[in-house]
């Protein structure tokens, strides 16, 4: 990947499906329909994902919780605060102060939705039809206090089985609030493109890869695999130093073991004197993975293979190499194409192995 103007060129519908793979939301990705997104902007789709998804809380009736109020009222109830109803002298009025936990929509979760919401409205790159929406649907949260986001909030919120669909909008809201940053001009906002963030989408399309074999295909038991190193040493000590060899994903059968190394940079092949070869140091890591994965001696692991997967969009590779009794892979998925050649792609690529 190299320039903005090249991932405006991915598909909305591609861009959505990575996400939400990354996320482990296979039925959500069914339940809010995209195919109306218009446009070929990020946060539009962001907001139609929002706006159909709080569609869809509507209909199943929106959460509600216990919130803890004290008031002063003539009719007792809950449980009566005395010391706080004499020091105010309410009795006096004919009133007391009561304590009790009242149903709310005014809830944690709730309150990230309209905060959400609010920031969306703001922002410059929102279409006008979405601005539109959205202002509507946060009028269904008259009864929710307005809140300031930050980064701890979202980890703060606790759900359970009966609003289990909170959790894939608060990933939305996540996402968001990590894709906008203040504009100049007071409470607006503009878009940072988090595809352009390599670290972010490297740990997004890692997830992506590993939770589409996990859930596409019934072949090989996928997971993440810690490997031993072959090394020996007569010092303990010296071992606890070894650092930890984890890889992104291991597909591994009773008779096969596959191991995928995903990639995410900018550019995929390094250039010198106009000469385009692969990145030594990813090569050096999946070697690395096969050696020490050999050293167990299982037959399996003996011929184990390896591959190295990268997002493209102008670039594409399809290297096949012989390594000892390994084989070794270079491929690349293009993520411009048809979402149904994507996943078609993924599952040929660990046939060919």
């Amino acid at each position: 990947m190299e320039t903005v103007e090249q991932l405006k060129k991915i598909p909305i519908k591609n861009i959505y499906y990575l996400f939400v793979y990354a996320w482990e939301k296979f039925v959500e990705k069914d339940i809010v329909d995209i195919s109306g997104v218009e446009g070929n902007d990020l946060m539009d789709l962001f907001a139609h994902v929002l706006i159909r998804g709080i569609e869809h809380l509507k209909r199943r009736g929106m959460d509600r919780g216990y919130r803890p109020v004290m008031e002063s009222a003539s009719l007792i109830r809950g449980k009566i605060d005395f010391n706080e109803s004499i020091r105010c002298m309410e009795h006096i009025k004919g009133r007391l102060f009561c304590r009790y936990d009242d149903l709310s929509y005014n809830i944690l979760h709730n309150q990230i939705l309209k905060a959400t919401l609010t920031n969306l409205i703001n922002n410059e790159s929102i279409s006008n039809k979405n601005r539109e929406e959205l202002i509507s649907t946060r009028s269904l949260f008259r009864s929710v206090d307005d809140i300031r986001l930050h980064s701890r909030i979202f980890s703060m919120v606790q759900l359970h089985s009966n609003n289990w669909f909170y959790d894939f909008l608060i990933k939305i809201c996540k996402l968001i609030y990590d894709s906008i940053m203040p504009d100049e001009t007071a409470g607006r906002f503009k878009f940072r493109n988090i595809l352009e963030n390599e670290v972010v989408m490297h740990n997004v399309f890692e997830r992506f890869v590993r939770n589409f074999y996990y859930y596409e295909q019934k072949e090989y038991r996928v997971k993440r695999e810690n490997l031993k190193w072959d090394l020996t040493s007569d010092d303990e000590t010296s071992m606890s130093y070894l650092p930890n060899m984890q890889t992104d994903i291991t597909l591994e059968s009773p008779e096969r073991k596959i191991i995928i190394d995903t990639k995410y940079y900018k550019d995929m092949y390094r250039t010198h004197y106009e000469k385009k070869s692969i990145n030594q140091n990813h090569m050096n890591q999946i070697t690395s993975y096969l050696n020490n994965t050999a050293a167990s001696g299982a037959e399996k692991d003996l011929n184990c293979a390896g591959i190295l997967l990268y997002p493209a969009i102008n670039d594409h590779a399809n290297h096949n190499y012989k390594y000892q009794n390994h084989r070794i892979l270079i491929q690349t998925i293009d993520l411009t194409d048809e979402w149904r050649n994507i996943h078609d792609n993924l599952l040929e690529i660990i046939k060919k192995i």
